[in-house]
């Protein structure tokens, strides 16, 4: 099963985001699996009100994949993702910086697809 749903480009996305996740897992994962992908999604997320660029009245668009044994997460902007990764290596100095290392970490794989609009997605398996 497909969802989407349009996230404020603020700082309540991320809220939105796990609550929108909470109701499209209609059967609910262990508690461990559902957490990260919570956390992750909230990472990729952030990520995208922090990095690009977008303003009050903008979305973001979550888009979630839900099948037997995968869950595919992507987080879509109207900008382009080719300074994501750039922007979150930069702020390793600073506080946070750790949200593509939290996803790498919980994901079997992730990735960005440049250009516009831009997306960064991660795959979980749900088994």
């Amino acid at each position: 099963m497909q969802f989407q749903a349009y996230l404020p480009c603020d700082r309540t996305a991320s809220e939105v985001a796990r609550t929108t996740l909470d109701g499209c897992m209609a059967e609910p994962d262990d508690h461990e699996r559902s957490d990260a992908l919570r956390l992750a999604t909230s990472e990729l997320v952030s990520n995208a009100v922090r990095h690009s660029g977008c303003g009050p009245g903008e979305h973001i668009r979550l888009l979630v994949d839900v099948k037997a044994d995968l869950v595919r997460v992507e987080v879509e902007q109207s900008t382009s993702t080719s300074g994501i990764a750039i922007a979150e290596r930069l702020d390793r100095g600073s506080e946070g910086g750790f949200g593509l290392s939290i996803v790498e970490s919980l994901s079997l794989r992730w990735g960005v697809t440049p250009g516009l609009p831009g997306r960064v997605w991660f795959e979980m398996a749900r088994t």
